[in-house]
């Protein structure tokens, strides 16, 4: 029996946001297993945030070549080797007993995880109806941000209670055989050829494009650099903050003990699992990306206030939620990949993600690595040394703001009109636009 498409569709999109909610995990499980690594290593602050910047420095770099990749290759093949990747880097730290070692399997984890929500956006853009991208990565954002990095980080606190770091990592290598096994036999390219209509036609057939035609091809697109400028300075500002420091500002800043800290970052990440699904959601329903992209940036910038530069004691209830509240407002960085697939022609959508992926992953490791400089040799810095090593955060967050209300164009959810000539495509969907 052959599945539909939608079945088969619904299908893919699981696979796809198990890779991304797996990823999520692993990424988001040092920001707990830090301490202890650092005391049975003997690290230095300094040199434990360089080793949680090497995850998404190379997670950034890699990013070109997985979008080239991608529009290339089999995504069957990328994937299943990606998560075999993610698995063995994390297996190959959770073995280590030097630093080398964690810093190789560290780098091959954030390798493996470089693959993960660029291909799920690209199969969902293959597999679903345009109407329905932003809703759709939205879910996947929201389920990934929710169960991987939410409750994700409670379980590895938990965890930590009764097992060794280095157990922990061993167990969550174990866990990415399941993702493996179903890239390998889930995950198809596109539909069928006999159930495509509509928004699933494929392009027209056209010679293959040097790797220099295609980056040319996205540079010369000043909107796609701009759009990647925004999602470094949202998800980037995720990834800095509730990476690695929001636990320490938590612990630290404000008094509470590690594993309250783990569940305040957990309420951070499931702020921005909602917020992505309901901002694209809303987004897809009111047909404005540039409008909602703006209104989240500001909102985010008055949680950002809340949680770094005010020198208040909130309530706990309080503090909860304003960290919801700053994860929700953040919510709003997937929509950077449908404007990416509303600025581009779909030849070159996977390497158009996979930039705007790479900016915000290059943020997120220059933010995670600023606050350990700042703070030099600080062993326990003060609330108020905490609180000016994290003052780059909001700058970041005004800058995103700025590129949000002046700089980004809306596309009223459309895409370029005229692939062959974008250019005479900016023209004619800006010449429908009303004042």
């Amino acid at each position: 029996m052959v599945l539909k498409t939608t079945t088969w569709a619904w299908l893919v999109w699981f696979t796809v946001t198990l890779f991304a909610t797996y990823q999520f995990l692993i990424q988001m499980s040092f920001s707990v297993l830090q301490a202890p690594i650092k005391h049975d290593l003997g690290l230095s602050g300094g040199t434990v945030s360089l080793v949680a910047a090497l995850y998404a420095i190379t997670l950034g770099i890699m990013q070109i070549p997985v979008g080239l990749m991608l529009d290339r290759i089999s995504s069957r093949r990328l994937i299943t080797l990606a998560s075999a990747a993610l698995a063995l880097g994390c297996a190959l730290f959770g073995l280590a007993h030097t630093v080398p070692l964690v810093a190789a399997g560290w780098i091959l984890a954030g390798i493996g995880s470089a693959f993960a929500f660029v291909s799920a956006a690209y199969l969902i853009r293959a597999w679903f109806p345009r109407r329905r991208f932003a809703l759709v990565l939205g879910l996947t954002q929201g389920v990934s941000a929710v169960v991987g990095a939410g409750f994700g980080t409670v379980l590895v606190s938990d965890l930590l209670r009764r097992h060794s770091w280095n157990e922990i990592l061993l167990i969550a290598s174990g866990m990415g055989l399941l993702v493996v096994l179903l890239a390998a036999t889930v995950i198809r390219q596109r539909p069928p050829m006999e159930e495509l209509s509509g928004d699933h036609s494929p392009p027209k057939s056209k010679p293959r494009r040097s790797v220099f035609q295609s980056l040319d091809e996205v540079f010369d697109r000043p909107q796609i650099l701009l759009v990647a400028l925004f999602a470094g300075t949202t998800f980037g500002n995720l990834v800095g903050f509730g990476g690695l420091w929001n636990v320490t500002w938590e612990d630290a800043g404000w008094g509470h003990a590690l594993p309250d800290a783990a569940e305040l970052n957990a309420m951070l990440w499931i702020g921005f699992g909602i917020g992505a699904v309901v901002i694209g959601w809303f987004s897809d329903w009111i047909g404005r990306r540039q409008l909602v992209a703006f209104w989240g940036a500001m909102l985010a910038l008055v949680a950002n206030v809340f949680l770094v530069i005010l020198p208040f004691h909130y309530a706990p209830w309080f503090l909860f939620a304003v960290i919801f509240v700053q994860g929700f407002a953040w919510g709003v960085s997937p929509l950077c990949y449908a404007l990416v697939c509303e600025n581009a022609p779909r030849r070159v959508h996977g390497i158009g993600m996979a930039i705007v992926n790479m900016v915000a992953f290059l943020f997120g490791s220059l933010l995670q690595l600023t606050p350990g400089v700042i703070l030099g040799s600080v062993a326990e810095p003060s609330r108020l040394e905490l609180r000016n090593a994290l003052l780059p955060f909001v700058i970041i967050s005004v800058l995103a703001v700025v590129i949000s209300g002046l700089l980004i164009r809306e596309t009223r959810c459309e895409p370029l009109l005229d692939e062959s000539d974008w250019r005479s495509g900016i023209k004619s969907r800006a010449s429908s636009f009303k004042p």
